[in-house]
């Protein structure tokens, strides 16, 4: 691959001339930098900028470049766009880290352009560089990073310091989803360290209860019965009540033998009696489901008959029934590749 993209302009069609941008502007303003503590460089050279430590400083975790975008952005150069201008920062070798804007300079080194404008952060506080940083990249436009990405910058804002509220704000979600999905990491976090066998099959939503438990002892034991046992949100509520209630750690295990024994009784009940059904694969049950639903519609009955009372009602199933064809979609295309493979 050649250094640079051949430009289709005429070799004396200079670049236009870099203009500031309001909007960029306006969000150095929005970090608290007044404006002598923002240059201003229309004309920087390229070696100025050190790359490696700007591809290292960006949000996106896997640190790597989408090289079709950097062809894109060049392309696009040299029909005459105009790129939104870089933000740097002086780094400790006195060369140029950028804050924002390193597919950009990519696309310029590919144009075979000598200079870029951009905006120098003087002096920034510390750890104003990376709250910037993951601001701009999870926050704007520009190459898109994965919700995960975002969610794992949003993580690390918070735990420099910077208030939820805040921190939601610049990323441009909810402040409750935000919050949900840190205590949800947290709790995961719990889960490897105390040794929870089975914890990736734990919901979100049960995850999200069990992070009331204050003791790690009461922790594992619980979450390892629910994981075992299959327990519902409902259960797994109230059987986290229950040991918080319990007051004490020796309490607590007390009423999870007590489920745990519950649990295996039940289960062999359930082994021990032909006369019970076992339980159906999901895939079944739904089928199952949907036969009675179509009985039902094909016979005439009432809405009532089909379980639904108001229209909402009717429209948030609709909603959910196309959630499972397009998650269906993909079960069964496999299960297909599956079936053909074993029957070879």
């Amino acid at each position: 691959m050649t250094e640079t993209i051949a430009a289709p302009r005429a070799a004396d069609d200079a670049p236009p001339p870099a203009q500031r941008d309001p909007g960029i502007e306006a969000q150095l303003a929005s970090f608290g930098l007044a404006a002598h503590q923002v240059a201003w460089r229309p004309d920087t050279p390229l070696d100025e900028i050190d790359a490696a430590a700007s591809l290292k400083n960006q949000a996106r975790l896997e640190g790597k470049l989408d090289r079709e975008h950097v062809d894109a952005l060049a392309l696009a150069l040299q029909d005459g766009a105009v790129l939104p201008p870089l933000v740097a920062y002086a780094g400790p070798r006195a060369l140029l880290v950028l804050v924002d804007g390193n597919h950009r300079l990519a696309a310029v080194r590919r144009a075979g352009r000598p200079t870029v404008p951009l905006y120098v952060v003087r002096q920034p506080a510390p750890g104003l560089v990376d709250f910037m940083t993951r601001t701009w990249n999870a926050g704007t436009g520009g190459k898109a990073v994965a919700r995960e990405h975002v969610l794992e910058q949003g993580f690390a804002l918070v735990d420099l310091g910077y208030p939820l509220e805040e921190v939601a704000r610049r990323l441009r979600m909810p402040v409750t989803t935000l919050g949900d999905k840190r205590r949800e990491r947290e709790v995961r976090r719990r889960f490897f360290r105390v040794g929870v066998a089975g914890a990736d099959a734990i919901a979100h939503s049960t995850a999200t209860r069990l992070n009331q438990l204050q003791s790690d002892v009461q922790l594992k034991a619980v979450a390892e019965l629910i994981v075992r046992a299959g327990m519902k949100l409902e259960q797994a509520t109230d059987l986290v009540r229950r040991c918080i209630e319990a007051g004490s750690d020796a309490r607590a295990l007390a009423i999870v033998e007590d489920a745990q024994r519950a649990y295996e009784e039940g289960l062999a009940r359930l082994r021990a009696d032909p006369h019970l059904r076992a339980v159906e694969p999901t895939a079944r049950r739904i089928g199952r489901w949907l036969d009675s639903i179509r009985k039902a519609y094909l016979s005439g009955k009432s809405p009532h008959v089909l379980g639904y009372d108001t229209a909402d009602e009717v429209a948030r199933t609709r909603g959910l029934l196309a959630d499972v064809q397009r998650a269906a979609d993909h079960v069964l295309t496999e299960a297909e590749r599956q079936i053909a493979r074993a029957t070879r």
